[in-house]
Parts: structure tokens; C-alpha cells; sequence
């Protein structure tokens, strides 16, 4: 079962005989992010396991140029510093505009109604869980 071969982990990743087999809770989270349409698991040309997650990164700026950035999280009674751009993981037959609206109205409801889709670019990138 492909399931069973396959660990969890971001972007596009390469699973095989070589890699730690994974636990359970990892087995269930990769089974729903398939049910959620969050990822997609093909055969490379290698016969390894593929993981495939489309990402969503939303930039947002002010009128002169300013970006929107979160600094950090406050988790566990503890700040813990973290930069990165708003975003989300593309469900199944999502668009860009459809995940701005999300990220928005989920993380940034004081912008709600505020913003519109200026344009989108795609970019690629692999990495090796």
C-alpha cells in the first residue's frame, strides 16, 4: 500500500527503501491531507514515492510599498520568533484568489473586504523531508 511507504513533510519529497519507515500518526495525516485535497502522491521515474503540495504564499503591501510579514507566534506562554509571509496549502480546486480569501478571513479578518488579487507567478521548488 502506498500509505504505508510514504512519510509527511512539505512541498515535493522522495520516499524509499532507504528512509525510516513512519509512525501512524504520520500515516493518518498524510491519509487526510489526501482526503482535504492538500496533496498528491505519484511514482518518480526512480519508482520512489512523490508527495506534491501546491503552496499559496499571499504578499501583501500597503500603498508605499510596505509587506505585510508575521515576526513571530505566541505558543505554549512563549513567543517564538518566525518570519514569514501570510499563505496556505492550495485544497483541491482552489485558486489563487480562492486562498487569498481564505488567509484572509482565517488570519487577517481586520483586512477582510479590504484587498484584491492583483496577480499570481509560480515558482517551484523541491525539498527533501
Amino acid at each position: 500500500h502506498a500509505l504505508e511507504s510514504a512519510d509527511r513533510g512539505w512541498e515535493v519529497h522522495h520516499y524509499g527503501p532507504q528512509l525510516v519507515r513512519p509512525n501512524l500518526n504520520q500515516l493518518n495525516l498524510l491519509r487526510e491531507e489526501l482526503q482535504l485535497g492538500k496533496c498528491v502522491l505519484s511514482l518518480g521515474a526512480d519508482g520512489q514515492l512523490l508527495r506534491s503540495v501546491l503552496v499559496c504564499v499571499v504578499n501583501i503591501r500597503n500603498a508605499v510599498g510596505e509587506m505585510l510579514v508575521q515576526i513571530g507566534q505566541y505558543k505554549n506562554n512563549a513567543l517564538k520568533l518566525s518570519l514569514m509571509l501570510p499563505g496556505s496549502k492550495l485544497r483541491d480546486g482552489e485558486t489563487a484568489e480562492t486562498v487569498l480569501q481564505r488567509v484572509v478571513k482565517s488570519e487577517l479578518p481586520v483586512l477582510d473586504g479590504s484587498l484584491s488579487l492583483v496577480g499570481t507567478y509560480e515558482e517551484e521548488q523541491i525539498q527533501r523531508s
